[in-house]
């Protein structure tokens, strides 16, 4: 709660400052401020991920439904393979079938193999029905 509270004191402090008069539109100056402090929030300079010392090296992707994990995976796959790595995608998503069919087709696109499992059985499909 405490950097929630820092983080937008900060964005406000920018946000009703000169730079938002002095920009193009008080909406893309916001949008600007925001990535900013949110850049600085995560340590401010781009670093190459921290592998484990003996692989594989696992990243779990965890989040609210639609709100990008497939897409962030497929990038980061694209990243992990152009530093020289094997990155290998697993389809987890066995709730929503449509995420696994996304997932193998942006590990094409990025040239990543796509580890699917089979569909999972549900002991209720083989109950004989009256």
């Amino acid at each position: 709660m405490k950097v929630v509270r820092s983080f937008l004191e900060r964005v406000r402090e920018r946000a009703v400052g000169r730079d938002i008069l002095e920009s193009l539109t008080p909406g893309q100056q916001v949008v600007k401020v925001v990535y900013e402090e949110l850049a600085a929030l995560m340590g401010g300079t781009a670093n190459r991920l921290r592998t484990a010392g003996q692989p594989p090296t696992v990243l779990m992707l965890v989040g609210l439904q639609g709100s990008g994990k497939t897409t962030t995976a497929g990038k980061l796959a694209r990243l992990v393979r152009s530093q020289g790595q094997r990155p290998l995608l697993v389809a987890a998503d066995l709730q929503r079938p449509a995420a696994q069919d996304q997932l193998v087709t942006l590990g094409g696109m990025v040239e990543v193999e796509v580890y699917r499992a089979a569909a999972p059985r549900h002991p209720s499909s083989s109950v004989a029905r009256p």
